[in-house]
């Protein structure tokens, strides 16, 4: 492993391609629709009250990997505290640990978890 930091290949020079991949993604950044798009995605990331915790994985392996240990298929609370608690157990912000503690039927006839 020691010889791959000493190797030659490192004292290659980079192609100018890269250079040349960050001057147009600067012209792109500079374009009035580009910025617009990107202010009103910041905005909506702004009101998002809830944060998944699941990485890359999206639901539907989730669920699949509850399932695969021969249980039933997981609820929406279950798997709502799948997503949305760290691995530690522990509750990312005061919105999600509300919703948490909440029982299934508050939480079918609640409308400010929205």
């Amino acid at each position: 492993m020691v010889a791959l930091f000493h190797s030659s290949s490192f004292l290659i020079p980079k192609p100018l391609a890269i250079f040349d991949q960050w001057e147009e993604l600067i012209k792109y950044w500079a374009v009035e629709s580009i910025q617009r798009k990107s202010a009103k995605n910041k905005s909506s990331h702004a009101k998002n009250k809830y944060n998944h915790t699941t990485g890359r994985k999206n639901f539907a392996q989730l669920r699949a990997l509850q399932k695969a240990g021969g249980a039933s298929t997981p609820t929406r609370a279950t798997m709502f505290k799948i997503c949305y608690a760290k691995k530690k157990k522990s509750i990312i912000n005061e919105k999600t640990k509300e919703v948490m503690t909440l029982d299934r039927g508050d939480i079918a006839t609640s409308s400010n978890l929205v």
